[in-house]
């Protein structure tokens, strides 16, 4: 598992300024990925835009690379399975 560099430097303060600290990167991290949500959605629309720039029902394959786009980007925050 890959360590987080702003939590693990919150980790190394003392407890009060741990928590005040966690709490800062959390609200970092949570901006971060709602701004790297917002990216992919964007991404993988102006793909789905370039499918049906030329037809109605739209290119399969690049219907088909739009959505193999929006599922690796979301597989990257899905939670990990327990073997």
């Amino acid at each position: 598992m890959v360590e987080n560099p702003v939590t693990a430097q919150v980790a190394s303060r003392p407890a009060p300024v741990q928590r005040r600290g966690m709490k800062r990167a959390q609200a970092i991290l949570d901006a971060a990925d709602q701004i790297l949500a917002e990216e992919g959605y964007a991404a993988s629309g102006r793909v789905f835009g370039i499918a049906f720039e030329n037809s109605r029902t739209g290119d399969e394959a690049t219907i088909d690379e739009a959505r193999r786009l929006m599922t690796a980007y979301l597989e990257t925050y899905a939670p990990k399975r327990r073997r």
